[in-house]
């Protein structure tokens, strides 16, 4: 189970979408579920979470408790719902679907092209000088064999200088320098998590962090985020029922 959604937490996802004022076409029953299948697709809103129960959500939409029922019920039938009775419903998707974690990205040379998978900013200029300084020092290390298994010393050496600056006191000795972000989580992966341990996630995340875990064959255990940010009651609630090895987040 990935985590259980508060009504008033599932609320506030859901925004103007259904409940008094809303504007929408068919039957309240009817946008309630597409608000729900929305929140599924766009990753809003993880698979494996408990929904709250009809009343309370009734409560916290301000609708009939009726309502709810019936909306659950279409959920169940297009298989974004799965029910056992006395137990409670959980998010899923229809038989046949499923959630892609290859975690590839594929550059596009259109420049009129917003490629919404991608947050990845353009070079800054400083790159070319500093490529221009780091192959002016290239010879003096290839007289070696090559290999720095945590990093070369003076990179270090000026990494933790770094965070001495900024007032963690720390000596080259506890730096060791990765390929890069992917690297270094793989390593922590292989470090502090076994197979079957659970890992929590903010919901949505990052791909390729999904890719890792789960080919750490971990467990993920979500926690949805809204476009206010984190939810403290949800958030402590995860936290507490999670009994996470390891939490993957990312603060801004």
């Amino acid at each position: 189970m990935a985590g259980i959604m508060r009504g008033s937490h599932l609320a506030r996802l859901l925004g103007p979408w259904v409940g008094p004022g809303a504007v929408r076409r068919g039957p309240e029953y009817q946008a309630l579920a597409a608000a729900v299948r929305g929140l599924l697709a766009d990753g809003r809103l993880a698979l494996g979470v408990r929904l709250p129960a009809e009343r309370e959500l009734a409560l916290a939409l301000g609708i009939s408790r009726t309502t709810v029922t019936a909306a659950y019920r279409t959920l169940r039938e297009s298989g974004h719902l799965v029910s056992r009775r006395g137990a409670g419903s959980w998010t899923a998707l229809p038989s046949g679907q499923h959630v892609g974690t290859s975690g590839l990205w594929t550059p596009v040379d259109d420049a009129d092209l917003i490629d919404l998978g991608c947050a990845a900013l353009p070079a800054p200029p400083q790159l070319m000088t500093a490529v221009a300084e780091a192959t002016a020092e290239l010879p003096r290390y290839t007289t070696g064999a090559g290999y720095q298994p945590v990093g070369l010393a003076s990179l270090r050496e000026v990494v933790a200088a770094g965070y001495a600056t900024r007032g963690l006191p720390t000596s080259p000795e506890q730096i060791m320098i990765t390929n890069g972000v992917q690297h270094a989580l793989d390593l922590l992966l292989r470090l502090l998590v076994s197979p079957g341990q659970r890992v929590l996630l903010e919901a949505p995340s990052y791909p390729n962090a999904l890719t890792a875990i789960a080919d750490r064959r971990a467990r993920m255990v979500t926690y949805n985020l809204d476009g206010g940010g984190w939810d403290t009651e949800l958030l402590m609630s995860t936290l507490r029922g999670a009994g996470a090895k390891l939490a993957y987040l990312i603060p801004d």
